[in-house]
């Protein structure tokens, strides 16, 4: 049995968490690894009813409480703010111009990124023998990705757009499908 299953997320533009609590619910895990909840881990009914974490993960509540529920450990396995520096948030926010060394900064941040990430998923591979569910930006799972190199045997579940391609941004899309995969 492999036990990873990554789930692609869009960060919003179409309803992830409908799916994420199909496919937890399907496969109970000891441990769910997020990239929205960047650096924090909910561990226990005190971390997952912590008001400070609900206000600043207002997205994830859902995901939050489903955890709790079903008592499956939450880990966050990114950084802060996702690594981004003051100049870096203000481009993602369209408040100021990206330029040639901004994207340049980008990249070598999503390398350093990627690179936590699958170490920490290799640290919970270590503690459980039980299913774990890695929800991620679908841009993390295009093929030839960094974690599709590192994972072979895994599943991925994504959504796609009516051509099936994954989708890593906002699209009209007359009706959402999810492709599951083994990599």
């Amino acid at each position: 049995m492999n036990q990873l299953i990554f789930i692609g997320d869009t960060h919003g533009f179409i309803d992830d968490f409908k799916k994420q609590k199909e496919i937890i619910e399907k496969y109970k895990p000891e441990f769910v690894l997020s990239e929205q909840l960047q650096d924090v881990y909910l561990l226990n009914k005190k971390d997952c009813q912590n008001k400070i974490y609900l206000k600043r993960f207002k997205e994830q509540n859902k995901l939050i409480r489903l955890c709790h529920q079903k008592n499956i450990n939450l880990i966050g396995i990114d950084f802060k703010n996702f690594g981004f520096n003051k100049r870096q948030q203000k481009i993602v926010l369209r408040e100021v111009k990206q330029t040639r060394k901004d994207f340049i900064n980008f990249n070598k941040l999503t390398n350093k990124r990627t690179k936590h990430h699958i170490s920490l998923i290799n640290k919970y591979i270590k503690l459980t023998k039980k299913y774990i569910v890695v929800i991620i930006g679908c841009w993390h799972l295009k093929e030839n990705s960094s974690l599709r190199k590192n994972f072979k045997g895994s599943t991925i579940i994504f959504p796609v757009d009516n051509i099936n391609q994954i989708l890593v941004e906002p699209k009209e899309i007359k009706r959402i499908k999810y492709l599951e995969l083994i990599n």
